[in-house]
């Protein structure tokens, strides 16, 4: 349980910093596609469709999805840090 804990305390700083980032959908440009969005919906009680919605949003005609990821990200709760779901697309809109 020590060793754990003490991971979770060497993890948490590079996760924290990743947190950081705004939830507002990004445009990137990549050299081989001419515009995409990346779109974040990293965090508790955040799903896969909040993505989808969102991409909706963007690209009312329809999206491809380029890129999607998964992963951990370290959020702040009443002054605390604590791990929670990373959900990220790139999509590029038709």
């Amino acid at each position: 349980m020590k060793i754990i804990i003490s991971m979770l305390f060497v993890i948490s700083p590079f996760l924290f910093t990743s947190s950081l980032a705004s939830d507002s959908p990004k445009s990137v440009t990549d050299k081989n596609i001419e515009q995409t969005y990346k779109v974040n919906c990293s965090g508790h009680g955040k799903s896969w469709d909040d993505c989808y919605q969102e991409a909706g949003t963007l690209c009312p005609d329809g999206y491809n999805i380029i890129k999607k990821s998964t992963g951990v990200v370290s959020t702040p709760i009443y002054g605390k840090s604590t791990l929670a779901p990373s959900k990220k697309l790139i999509i590029e809109c038709e």
